[in-house]
């Protein structure tokens, strides 16, 4: 076990703070990684049925992609950055690719939840089955991209795991 240094002001250790933060930029870069593919994507007419931002504003009620651009954000930075670096800090420290290899794991994970929980949602059935191959494929790649980027930089910033 680590020492447990703690902020003066709360119980958490200043360490897992100071990892939350850490997944916090790490998830933002990933989801600033996500956004220039969904922009080149829908730029060049790859799969144009395949709507993320359009999907999550609809998912909200709304019509305007500003609400789906910032559920994206929101999603990409906060939920799933902070659940990443909560995940990872109960693992040993990796070194090498290992954080790469969690990242991408773990964009495997968003994409199956993706998969199995928001396109039945969205009336598109599993795996979008509903729009075709070609958009499971894609949101595929899309999602191990994510998980690339979130757990590079992650590993950059070094973590420090709860357990060693």
């Amino acid at each position: 076990m680590r020492d447990q240094a703690f902020d003066d002001d709360s119980q958490i250790p200043s360490e897992i703070l100071a990892d939350l933060g850490k997944g916090l930029i790490a998830g933002f870069a990933a989801t600033v990684a996500l956004s220039i593919l969904v922009i080149a994507q829908k730029s060049l007419g790859l799969v144009p049925e395949f709507d993320l931002i359009a999907f999550l504003s609809q998912l909200a009620g709304s019509a305007s992609p500003a609400v789906g651009w910032a559920m994206h954000f929101f999603v990409g930075t906060i939920v799933w950055g902070l659940l990443f670096s909560g995940l990872d800090a109960h693992l040993q420290r990796s070194e090498g690719s290992g954080e790469l290899m969690r990242g991408t794991f773990f964009g495997l994970l968003i994409y199956l939840v993706m998969m199995m929980f928001l396109m039945p949602l969205l009336n598109l059935g599993f795996f979008a089955v509903k729009l075709g191959v070609a958009t499971s494929l894609l949101a595929f790649g899309d999602n191990i991209v994510y998980g690339l980027v979130l757990g590079g930089v992650y590993g950059v910033l070094r973590p420090v795991p709860v357990t060693s």
